[in-house]
């Protein structure tokens, strides 16, 4: 029974976990095109973040892996593209502005897998359900 308490609780964290990585994408996403502007007054393309995700020991001197949890969220590294608009009027003085180089597909396909992902824990958690279920229904007789 505990195994099966255990397994509950790794389904829990994948779910935590994804869902803060499903609002780290969506946030992404939003603002995939956007300008931020800065106290200097000029404008700098947002940048998108990312999270690093590790494994949790079952218990502290074991190690086999009791679940997932989001360590920290980190800035994507990634070089400033300039995009052509002369006529924008955020554009510098060669008519350039400055991009993240973050596309809203490469964005929207990360949001399906990790909707999957959540999805996919669910139904884990629907089993483990029935499945605890079952144990206790076999002690009733």
């Amino acid at each position: 029974m505990n195994s099966l308490l255990d397994s509950f609780d790794i389904a829990a964290s994948s779910l935590i976990a994804q869902s803060e990585l499903k609002r780290i994408n969506i946030k992404n996403l939003a603002y995939s095109e956007s300008l931020i502007k800065k106290n200097n007054g000029s404008y700098e393309p947002y940048t998108p973040e990312t999270a690093i995700v590790k494994f949790l020991p079952i218990n502290k001197n074991e190690k086999n892996i009791g679940g997932i949890y989001i360590e920290k969220i980190i800035q994507k590294k990634k070089p400033i593209n300039f995009i052509y608009q002369p006529n924008n009027v955020l554009a510098n003085k060669k008519g350039y502005i400055p991009n993240n180089n973050t596309t809203p597909l490469n964005e929207t396909i990360k949001n399906i897998d990790i909707s999957l992902q959540y999805k996919m824990s669910v139904e884990i958690l629907k089993t483990i359900k029935n499945l605890i279920l079952k144990t206790l229904s076999l002690y009733e007789n």
